[in-house]
């Protein structure tokens, strides 16, 4: 340590120490709190949760939090359980990487599919904490805090894999994300016998429906 870090009221400098102990340590007993997160529903869809101090990544929980799309009781909710942490260091920011488990309930529930594409909702998800160990603040129901921050899903549905029943008529379509039912142009799907250069072709006909509601996999045409 310099000799000169500090002088007294004559203008002697301060002693140079090669060093000296801490007469005691006050360890930090203060509660990390949630402050702030992000949802982030377009590609590696995650959530972004932001505390007031850095908490232990050994012993954070992801089970510990819920989605909701109100602070009532009766909102419709989402445990994250099924997801992922991505943080592998202690820090006060952590995120949670949603996998389809969690991300696909947040996009089938109408509730959440407003809130989450359109700035002019009435609410904004919230999240609440239900346990840490005793480590973190807990976060009830009611005082459920408010998403600083959501990034819509602006990425674009892929049809990934198909089955044709001929026994029963239908085609089952899987999608790489959940798709609206209602939103299909059934005249755009078109049934060939090669994939380039087809010799023969069909159409869907006006008899044809879809069958099902919002879903990644049980769309079904017949």
């Amino acid at each position: 340590m310099f000799d000169h870090f500090v002088a007294d009221a004559f203008g002697n400098l301060a002693t140079e120490l090669n060093g000296l102990q801490a007469a005691a340590i006050v360890a930090d007993t203060s509660i990390p709190m949630l402050t702030s997160f992000t949802l982030n529903l377009d590609n590696n869809a995650s959530v972004m949760l932001t505390f007031s101090k850095v908490v232990e990544v050994q012993n954070f929980m992801v089970g510990g939090y819920t989605l909701r799309s109100a602070r009532t009781s009766d909102a419709v909710s989402l445990n994250l359980g099924m997801s992922r942490l991505l943080t592998t260091a202690d820090s006060d920011v952590m995120e949670i990487v949603l996998l389809s488990d969690d991300l696909f309930p947040i996009q089938l529930d109408l509730d959440f599919g407003i809130i989450h594409s359109s700035a002019s909702c009435r609410e904004q998800p919230w999240i609440k904490l239900h346990c840490m160990a005793n480590s973190l603040d807990l976060i009830p129901t009611t005082a459920a805090l408010q998403a600083e921050r959501i990034i819509p899903d602006e990425t674009r549905p892929l049809l990934v894999s198909f089955t044709l029943d001929l026994g029963t008529g239908t085609l089952a379509l899987t999608f790489s994300e959940v798709v609206n039912a209602s939103s299909f142009d059934l005249e755009l799907f078109v049934f060939q016998n090669a994939a380039f250069s087809p010799s023969e072709s069909t159409t869907f006909t006006n008899t044809s429906s879809v069958q099902g509601g919002n879903s990644n996999t049980k769309t079904r045409f017949k």
